[in-house]
């Protein structure tokens, strides 16, 4: 079994991890914004599983939903409690704005997939994420 695994059309190859039972790699997300993958499969195989492809590309769809779901989620608990002074308070339109995805994590035990933005410095460098079932429904936003 190689240790290799192409994805993305093409874009990348997932890498597996010595001793572990996850592939990482990077992506194309964008021309100009690689993501980090992250991949949990119980077993060995050759390829990407397509679920999880089609994930990415709706991801790419579907970015700016995502981050604005976060923003409505976290506004408050940044407005109310990290904001540095008392005319730092932002719109949720501009927090979302500010955020940018970085990872997507899959684990093939889940029913649903794990989008990681960062933070912008809003929350002192934790990631964001947001939990979204492979439907589409977006289950929860938070700082893990």
């Amino acid at each position: 079994m190689s240790n290799l695994i192409p994805f993305g059309n093409g874009f990348g190859k997932l890498i597996k991890s010595s001793g572990d039972d996850y592939w990482e790699g990077e992506y194309n997300f964008t021309a100009s914004h690689k993501i980090r993958i992250i991949v949990e499969m119980a077993d060995e195989r050759s390829e990407f599983p397509s679920k999880f492809q089609n994930f990415i590309d709706y991801t790419r769809q579907q970015d700016k939903a995502f981050r604005l779901v976060a923003a409505n989620n976290l506004l408050e608990l940044y407005n109310d409690t990290w904001r540095e002074s008392e005319d730092s308070a932002i719109s949720e339109t501009e927090f979302a704005e500010r955020i940018k995805i970085n990872s997507i994590s899959f684990d093939e035990e889940k029913d649903y997939v794990s989008v990681y933005y960062d933070d912008a410095d809003l929350f002192a460098g934790h990631e964001i994420k947001v939990d979204v079932s492979f439907d589409g429904t977006v289950l929860k936003a938070n700082l893990p």
